[in-house]
């Protein structure tokens, strides 16, 4: 039941979420509309497409929607956080689908191979 999970542990200091909108493929259905959760009561639902790769967030007195994307378990530190960096960008105007089929097609041609030690604010040397 992760999206329950993600739910009660959402940051204090952000709105109570109250509605949960998920990719199927992404995510175990914790039950269709109104479930208990440790903060009390959120609505869920899915998105009529499976693609993408999304999860929303609505908070209870914000009008504001939080959108996260969903990086598959099984992808590698520097594939993810390339795909969670591209998401991040304020000017990021990519879809979820299209971030990470491009972030795989990267890592596939080799230019994630040397991410880290390209000179970057991450590199330590």
């Amino acid at each position: 039941m992760e999206a329950l999970d993600l739910v009660d542990h959402f940051p204090g200091t952000s709105d109570r979420i109250c509605r949960v909108v998920y990719s199927t493929p992404d995510w175990e259905p914790p039950g269709r509309g109104r479930v208990k959760t440790g903060n009390g009561f959120v609505n869920f639902g899915s998105f009529p497409r499976e693609d993408t790769h999304l999860v929303l967030l609505k908070g209870v007195t914000s009008p504001r929607l939080v959108q996260l994307l969903v990086v598959p378990p099984e992808w590698g530190d520097r594939t993810a956080s390339h795909a969670m960096r591209i998401a991040a960008t304020p000017a990021n105007l990519k879809s979820g689908p299209t971030i990470l089929s491009e972030s795989v097609d990267l890592l596939l041609a080799g230019v994630l191979s040397h991410w880290d030690g390209d000179g970057g604010a991450n590199d330590q040397t």
